[in-house]
């Protein structure tokens, strides 16, 4: 994806769970969105994309018309929006609020899960009669230690 980004997505960078936050560009170099980008377990060129709700359609307009301009022919794109909620959960007792809802003993310090990756874990809250199994991205945009939950709609944390 680096031919649409401000940022190198190396080899390296895909295998490593590692997220990487970066800005779409256009063909003049100026900042159309910025983005976040987490590889697909198990796909070589798979990548899970999370931009402003505000902007989905653009940036994925954006993303094809880039794609096209350059020749590259196997972009394909698939709009998720409808079927993940994205919940942030940030601030000092962040991670005390996610350790309580944590099933398996999952660690959530910062050795085990260090910023800018993400992990799956499942989840249980208080009132849930199920467990849910969750995207869990270990980043925050508010200066604080923080983690965004992208759940399967069919089971939003409410």
């Amino acid at each position: 994806m680096q031919w649409c980004t401000s940022s190198l997505i190396s080899d390296d960078w895909r295998t490593s769970g590692a997220v990487q936050y970066t800005q779409m560009l256009n063909q003049r170099g100026g900042i159309e969105s910025d983005m976040t980008f987490m590889a697909q377990p198990g796909s070589v060129d798979g990548f899970y994309v999370v931009t402003g709700a505000g902007s989905a359609t653009r940036d994925m307009d954006h993303v094809a018309e880039t794609a096209f301009n350059k020749g590259i022919k196997n972009v394909k794109i698939r709009e998720v929006t409808d079927d993940i909620a994205v919940l942030a959960v940030a601030g000092p007792g962040s991670r005390s609020v996610l350790e309580e809802m944590v099933l398996g003993g999952q660690p959530l310090d910062s050795g085990s899960f260090p910023f800018s990756t993400w992990q799956s874990i499942q989840l249980q809250g208080p009132g849930m009669e199920e467990s849910v199994q969750v995207k869990a991205v270990r980043i925050s945009y508010v200066g604080e230690l923080g983690w965004e939950l992208h759940v399967p709609c069919p089971n939003p944390i409410t």
